[in-house]
């Protein structure tokens, strides 16, 4: 499986996945750079796969589907851009040889969940999970989004993540604000800043990288705790302080 990355909009990432003549996008939120992506493996579009509801990730639906004969998948709240099916935890979706497994994960949305290719290694995660950071929480609560990073958390150290924006640089910025002395935050850091510096994308990152260096899934972190004034404070009483925090930042 081929599986590309594709700039939308201002920082948003779109995905391609081909396997034998066909594709299937994860979250178009414009429809131009996609077709193009597309014609250019000339490959046929057969489905594509929302993470949740927002614009950003939902803005080429229509055109993608006028102009190929693609099914619209995703959580029961994008219906409003009129799914073909609704999928939720433990749904499966064939795509070529492989299938793709859904994983709910609210907290940045109610409904939001990431699709798991196991063959591939690689894990979407929309606006749940980003490199070193995570999304706002805008329909949920500390606890539900400290849940679902949990579940990520969990998978293996080497599943690829795919996620919705790049926030990468201005996240590891804030993480060395808050441990200035952790060596491997520095050095993803000094990375991420070559990467802009060359254009290049940061994502794919790995489940390994993020348990390391992504604050918000080391909120059971005693070191992460003491930073925030929260030594004997509970998880989830130091992630939702976190995520305060950057909200602010």
């Amino acid at each position: 499986m081929q599986i590309q990355i594709i700039p939308t909009l201002s920082d948003n990432y779109s995905y391609l996945l081909v396997e034998q003549g066909e594709a299937l996008a994860i979250d178009p939120g414009e429809a131009a750079p996609v077709a193009a992506a597309i014609r250019a493996s000339d490959v046929v579009l057969r489905s594509v796969l929302l993470t949740h509801r927002h614009g950003d990730h939902t803005g080429g639906c229509g055109a993608l589907r006028s102009a190929y004969p693609c099914a619209l998948i995703g959580p029961a709240e994008c219906e409003a851009v009129g799914l073909d099916r609704v999928v939720d935890e433990g749904d499966a979706v064939p795509f070529g040889s492989q299938s793709v497994r859904v994983l709910s994960i609210p907290g940045h949305t109610q409904g939001h969940v990431a699709y798991i290719c196991d063959a591939a290694s690689a894990v979407w995660t929309g606006d749940t999970l980003f490199v070193a950071g995570c999304g706002r929480i805008l329909k949920g609560v500390a606890e539900m989004m400290w849940r679902s990073l949990q579940r990520l958390r969990a998978l293996s150290e080497d599943t690829a993540v795919y996620c919705g924006h790049d926030y990468t640089e201005d996240n590891l910025e804030f993480a060395a604000s808050l441990l200035p002395d952790d060596a491997a935050i520095r050095g993803r850091l000094t990375e991420a800043k070559r990467l802009a510096k060359s254009g290049r994308p940061t994502v794919p990152s790995t489940i390994g990288l993020e348990r390391q260096t992504n604050l918000f899934l080391r909120a059971d972190d005693a070191s992460v705790g003491r930073a925030v004034g929260l030594a004997d404070a509970s998880a989830v009483a130091v992630f939702a302080e976190l995520r305060k925090r950057k909200d602010a930042w």
